[in-house]
């Protein structure tokens, strides 16, 4: 538009075109001061919430140290008391053993002297002083048993102690690491300030010669546009022009960084289509955790029952052996009484017939008629019971049956309790690597999780700025 006035010569041109770019490079420069200022206090916020994290690992990690120092003070007194207590019993030992050397030789003095009364009461000492050696040595071992279950329950608790301690100090490491990556990136982004503040400095003063020659070409455009009245209409209808493409082209920039935005907003999308996919694969992870956990501790479970389980299960085979045993000897009590009864009934049938054959010969004889009917009638009730033992017989057969398969039963159940002696222990070893697998399964799901948060919002902002600066390119109307 310069060429169409006829006194501005190419060097005006050529001064004018360096002092928009000099304000093109300027804006650039504030926009990237801002954009650094902006990034710094994202930066210090997330510094603050690593020490935060930090100081909070190292609060617990201290607090563990303490619960540690504490178990281990406590185990090493109760050790100490029982190496003491180990020294005693061995004393004891050595003086019982002593006493019984004493004993031994009054009774071979009493021996040789029974009617001596020193002897007699050398003999009755020393049995008091072995009697009272060996009942202090008794109580000894019995408070060193204690003392010995009260060390291996300090010991227990040490190496819990332990373990929490290595998580606590586990956890502080990482800890130190994500605040020693914030002091990293806030450093880097201190140096990138700097650098943007110095030329933000240079260019604001390369801006303030640029407005000293603005002033100076505009006071000259003046009084050329007073000596050059007719190219004005068709200066203002160029500017109108130059303006409408200048909108146009702003609105393609706009354009296109928003086009730019929708391709991040694609990528953010399928950030997090995957980020739920490490989500999910992080509470798949935590659910067999669980499972690992809880049949981790059925197993152990199952270990600390067995002994139990193993001894009721040989006291019901025994109770079952013995009870088939009565069932059986009652069974052979039955027979012997049913022979018995048997052999009864054959003598009072033969009786019963000799009698018949000799009513029939006596007809006329009441008595042996009398005889005859009181004879039958005990063998009906002797056939009667007869029967009815013949029942209990049955029914002692059927109980016999059923003891026999309870026996079976409860001899099952045995052998499966014994059997477990060698599975559960392994079932144990194999939960326990199995809980270790998962855990280290967790922990890396974890981690996948949050560095992958990390690209998401980094990702998230990006298409934020992208929005702002397509709101600040677009054209106002």
């Amino acid at each position: 538009r310069y060429f169409m006035l006829p006194n501005l010569t190419l060097s005006s041109f050529a001064n004018k075109t360096t002092v928009f770019k000099c304000f093109h490079v300027f804006r650039f420069s504030s926009s990237a001061f801002s954009q650094g200022a902006s990034c710094q206090s994202a930066t210090k916020k997330a510094l603050a919430a690593a020490k935060t994290q930090r100081d909070g690992s190292q609060n617990e990690a201290a607090s563990k140290k303490k619960l540690w120092d504490q178990a281990n003070a406590d185990g090493n007194a109760k050790l100490k008391r029982f190496q003491e207590m180990q020294s005693q019993i061995a004393k004891q030992r050595t003086e019982l053993s002593e006493c019984s050397n004493t004993l031994e030789q009054a009774k071979q003095i009493k021996s040789q002297n029974p009617e001596d009364a020193d002897a007699n009461k050398s003999l009755l000492a020393a049995q008091k002083s072995f009697d009272e050696k060996k009942k202090e040595l008794g109580e000894s071992e019995n408070l060193l048993k204690t003392y010995d279950i009260a060390f291996r329950k300090a010991e227990s608790h040490l190496t819990l102690a332990k373990n929490a301690l290595a998580s606590s100090n586990a956890k502080l490491s990482e800890s130190s690491k994500i605040l020693a990556s914030a002091q990293k990136n806030q450093n880097d982004l201190i140096i990138e300030l700097k650098q943007v503040e110095t030329s933000h400095k240079t260019n604001s003063s390369l801006r303030d010669q640029c407005k000293v020659k603005v002033v100076s070409l505009e006071k000259e455009l003046a009084n050329k546009q007073k000596a050059t009245t007719e190219p004005n209409a068709e200066l203002q209808s160029a500017r109108s022009q130059i303006t409408r493409h200048e909108n146009d082209l702003r609105f393609w920039q706009a354009q296109t960084i928003n086009l730019e935005r929708h391709h991040e907003i694609t990528k953010l999308s399928d950030l997090k289509l995957e980020f739920e996919s490490l989500e999910e694969d992080l509470e798949e992870s935590l659910r067999l955790q669980n499972q690992a956990t809880s049949n981790l501790e059925k197993a152990s479970e199952a270990m600390r029952v067995l002994p139990e389980k193993i001894t009721k299960a040989q006291e019901l085979v025994a109770q079952k052996r013995k009870l088939l045993a009565d069932k059986q000897r009652d069974a052979v009590n039955l027979q012997n009484r049913k022979s018995e009864k048997d052999n009864f009934l054959s003598e009072v049938e033969a009786l019963s017939s000799k009698t018949a054959n000799q009513t029939e010969v006596e007809s006329s004889n009441e008595t042996l008629a009398q005889a005859e009917s009181k004879i039958k009638d005990a063998l009906n009730l002797l056939k009667a019971d007869l029967t009815e033992f013949a029942s209990a017989q049955k029914n002692q057969n059927q109980q016999i049956q059923l003891a026999q398969s309870e026996l079976g039963v409860a001899e099952t159940a045995l052998a499966s309790a014994l059997s477990m002696r060698e599975s559960n222990p392994k079932v144990l070893d194999e939960s326990k690597i199995e809980l270790d697998r998962i855990n280290l399964l967790v922990a890396s799901r974890r981690k996948a999780v949050e560095d992958f948060r990390g690209r998401l919002n980094q990702q998230l902002a990006k298409t934020e700025n992208l929005l702002k600066d397509y709101l600040a390119a677009s054209p106002k109307r």
